[in-house]
């Protein structure tokens, strides 16, 4: 019993790791995109 549980804790820090990532991925795309838009402006 204590073994599942440990691993269903692991598996909801690796997915709140996956996405910690993916807001990171969005918001360095969302600057990416600011930034070249005040390039070509």
């Amino acid at each position: 019993m204590f073994f599942q549980h440990g691993t269903r804790i692991k598996k909801s820090i690796l997915k709140s790791n996956q996405n910690k990532k993916l807001n990171f991925v969005k918001r360095l795309v969302n600057l990416q995109i600011v930034n070249y838009g005040c390039e070509v402006v």
